[in-house]
């Protein structure tokens, strides 16, 4: 399965409109982004189809926010995680759990990708 449709089957989705969320996410993201920011990164094996290692990054705003929690709040991004202490001492698991409750919100609002209704 491609990125695109894997997308899409996990919003519910078609991948039409799981690409129109991907450029909706981009633009918030530029938007978010466009003070300076702090990235704080961690270097572990990933999750999921590959055992491989790479960076994970935790990006705050220039006003502080979290750029994952803003992105799963407003519906644009699915989350994807890895269990390793965070920079500011939070255990991944609790930080998951809180991406979880941003996640069901977005959803039971409606807001981005859990918003557009299938024909």
């Amino acid at each position: 399965m491609g990125r695109i449709a894997e997308q899409a089957a996990y919003f519910g989705i078609s991948s039409d409109a799981a690409i129109e969320v991907g450029r909706e996410a981009s633009e918030f993201t530029k938007q978010a982004l466009a003070k300076p920011f702090t990235i704080y990164t961690r270097w572990r094996r990933a999750l999921g189809r590959s055992a491989i290692w790479r960076y994970y990054a935790i990006i705050v705003t220039a006003d502080g926010r979290d750029l994952n929690e803003l992105l799963v709040n407003s519906g644009l991004a699915r989350i994807y995680g890895t269990r390793t202490p965070l920079p500011d001492g939070r255990d991944s698991r609790e930080y998951l759990a809180h991406l979880h409750e941003l996640e069901n919100e977005a959803k039971a609002a409606k807001r981005g990708a859990r918003g557009i209704v299938q024909p």
